[in-house]
């Protein structure tokens, strides 16, 4: 029996296996661990990535002593299933990566202290499927992901800001294409937990600067509140001084900080605010011309 199953695992497909035949064979392995113990210190380990391309790969239920054990297998698996997601254009490996992550949400306790990368996994598969299919309720099931994995993410843990950053992101994607300003609104404070915590010289700063600095003079525009507007310049400062000279979006930062500057001369007609747009808008011409200088 053990060479038979030896010639069965030799013959399965590690990106489309037989689920029914892993199962059987994760059993088999398993019984064996139990009967042998030590005297087969391999067992396990066979136990564990067949179980865990059975989670990845299919339906069939795991018994649950086992659980426990194949989660980290099978999470390195699905991490690589969302890389090649990312590198192709497969619709039938989008849905596997996304089928894969949420079988493994089902069975990743709440106290894990992998459930909030484990939650935020499937947002990233949900949106990588959104970005070809447009599908609404998979955009609403990455918000309610996002939302999760910040109630699941710990105080100390070091990624915390990314989330809080990506709920906002999604927020602000949710407010766009279902046209609803309040989800805009919402993701304002997210921004900001996230920008607190990230430090004063990380350059992942500048995108939830810029996107908070947005939100705020789209408000500013419609209240007329000059402190969102004092808030948004602020914050679009900041982005310009951290990115780099030669970076794609230098441009674009440049231009929001002008519109900013010259939406507050409107407002209160302060002559430094007029003159100072004047110049970044020079400033945003001039890099626009050195970028193409450089592409030629």
């Amino acid at each position: 029996m053990l060479e038979h199953a030896r010639r069965l695992a030799a013959a399965q497909d590690d990106e489309q296996p037989d689920i029914q035949i892993l199962s059987l064979l994760g059993v088999f392995h398993l019984y064996r661990f139990l009967a042998l113990g030590e005297k087969s210190p391999d067992e396990m380990e066979i136990v564990v990535k067949a179980f865990a391309r059975c989670l990845i790969y299919g339906d069939e239920p795991l018994p649950q002593r086992i659980v426990s054990h194949v989660l980290d297998e099978a999470m390195g698996l699905a991490i690589g299933l969302l890389r090649r997601v990312a590198e192709s254009d497969d619709p039938f490996l989008t849905d596997q990566a996304v089928d894969a992550w949420r079988r493994i949400k089902a069975v990743t306790p709440a106290d894990h202290p992998d459930r909030a990368m484990t939650l935020n996994n499937l947002r990233v598969a949900l949106m990588l499927r959104f970005g070809d299919t447009v599908e609404m309720a998979d955009l609403e099931e990455a918000v309610a992901l996002g939302r999760q994995a910040v109630q699941a993410v710990s105080a100390d843990d070091p990624g915390r800001a990314g989330y809080l950053i990506y709920l906002g992101d999604m927020l602000q994607m949710w407010s766009r294409e279902a046209e609803e300003p309040a989800y805009l609104e919402e993701a304002i404070p997210f921004w900001e937990q996230g920008l607190q915590i990230l430090p004063s010289d990380d350059p992942d700063r500048a995108m939830p600067l810029a996107d908070l600095g947005h939100t705020l003079l789209q408000r500013a525009i419609r209240t007329e509140s000059s402190e969102d507007l004092d808030r948004c310049i602020a914050l679009w400062r900041e982005a310009v001084h951290l990115i780099p000279a030669d970076h794609p979006d230098r441009v674009q930062r440049l231009s929001n900080l002008a519109a900013a500057l010259q939406a507050r001369y409107d407002l209160a007609g302060a002559p430094a605010d007029r003159e100072e747009a004047i110049a970044v808008r020079e400033r945003a011409t001039q890099a626009a011309e050195d970028m193409r200088e450089s592409d030629l």
